[in-house]
């Protein structure tokens, strides 16, 4: 649990539940920690306590409840989006789920009642009959499946928004984990070149070590299609706006507190 002190965190020792109409229960394999879980607990971000942080996570399941129409079975690997949305709210309806008015966020939901079973760091986790579930294939290691509950969704989501790419000069700010999927995604959509921006010398070279061309901040060296902005900091974005081409486009991802 985090109770809201900055820095800190506290075991605690709770009965599983069992699975309502519809529910999961999972076996946590893998939480990993992401950027957001770390502006919590350093008292960066807001967030309603106490909760159990974690949201990247992929567990085994142990107990499934009636009424499910998959064919979900205990022991199945399995990965979960962020939000369990209703389909129903405005926000559903206007195609912005992980927004949803009544959803629940995993990670970041006051721990009270069977909400105390939310994150991803514990040794379970309870999921509503509206989650979103994928089964993970057992050859793909829980460490990269993990990253499909937000930074490859947050990644695929910028994508989208992008909208076409064959031939596009993408300028993506940002080579951490967010960015480097971000620019790996627009390079197999078709893009003519992609520029994985940061100051860190060390997040260039592992960008670089996946065959992304990499740069220092500063102008961009060309006219510029698409720039994506995924290091939680516009600061770079006056240098390339004056390089942005006719009809380019600006995509902001992967800020979680105002910068």
């Amino acid at each position: 649990l985090y109770d809201g002190l900055p820095g800190t965190l506290r075991a605690v020792a709770a009965p599983a539940p069992a699975p309502g109409d519809g529910e999961v229960v999972v076996s946590v394999e893998t939480a990993l920690v992401c950027g957001s879980d770390l502006h919590t607990v350093d008292g960066r971000r807001d967030a309603p306590t106490p909760l159990v942080l974690g949201h990247e996570t992929v567990g085994v399941v142990e107990r499934v409840g009636t009424g499910r129409r998959d064919a979900l079975a205990p022991g199945d690997r399995v990965v979960w989006g962020i939000v369990a949305s209703c389909g129903g709210c405005p926000n559903c309806g206007s195609g912005w789920p992980q927004k949803c008015v009544d959803g629940l966020k995993f990670g970041h939901a006051r721990a009270e009642g069977r909400r105390l079973f939310s994150g991803g760091f514990a040794d379970t986790v309870l999921l509503p009959a509206t989650a979103t579930l994928l089964r993970v294939p057992d050859a793909l290691p829980s460490e990269l499946a993990a990253l499909g509950a937000c930074s490859t969704a947050t990644a695929c989501a910028v994508a989208e928004a992008a909208g076409a790419l064959a031939g596009a000069r993408v300028v993506v700010n940002g080579a951490g984990v967010l960015g480097v999927q971000a620019a790996l995604l627009c390079r197999e959509r078709g893009a003519a070149r992609v520029v994985c921006v940061d100051p860190d010398p060390g997040r260039r070279a592992a960008a670089g070590a996946l065959g992304l061309e990499t740069a220092a901040p500063g102008p961009p060296d060309t006219e510029v299609d698409l720039w994506c902005e995924l290091a939680g900091d516009g600061a770079a974005f006056p240098e390339v706006q004056a390089r942005l081409a006719l009809g380019a486009r600006v995509v902001l991802a992967g800020a979680v507190f105002p910068t």
